[in-house]
């Protein structure tokens, strides 16, 4: 038997206006940012090697996302399945490959220029994970719907 997670607050539909959702945001943002600036400062001044830091930073995500698994610590339950989905091992390393190479090239890219810069060009990513999506999902992202619902 295979455990999946369902996400407790999946069908409450509150979203951000839940104080829990609002809190891992607020922390993500501060761990996000200390990371960034440490990151700068790991790379320039003690002249690190990205790729290095890349695979322990890699490294440290698989170490503390199977803890999580294992101990939710509350942020879901978990639902017993019998098999793994078709072309999981497939996905999973195709995932794992790219978000590597996007960790790696970011260290790369912050090595030789400013932070600044390098936080503007991560924001441009959502754009790309629409594109993406597009192409090898066939996903299509409705621009209309969303911008109704701002408006709501």
């Amino acid at each position: 038997m295979e455990d999946t997670v369902l996400d407790k607050s999946s069908g409450s539909g509150t979203g951000l206006w839940n104080i829990r959702a609002a809190l891992f945001l607020i922390l993500w943002y501060v761990f996000s940012g200390c990371t960034l600036f440490l990151n700068k400062y790991i790379l320039t001044t003690l002249q690190g090697d990205p790729t290095l830091l890349g695979t322990c930073q890699m490294l440290m995500t698989l170490v503390c996302g199977l803890i999580q698994m294992h101990f939710p610590c509350g942020m879901y339950k978990l639902v017993r399945r019998h098999k793994k989905p078709p072309g999981f091992f497939k996905h999973m390393i195709l995932v794992g490959t790219m978000r590597f190479t996007t960790v790696l090239l970011g260290l790369i890219a912050l090595n030789y220029v400013a932070v600044s810069f390098t936080e503007t060009i991560k924001s441009s990513a959502p754009i790309f994970t629409v594109v993406i999506s597009r192409i090898l999902l066939g996903e299509r992202t409705e621009i209309g719907r969303a911008s109704c619902r701002e408006r709501v």
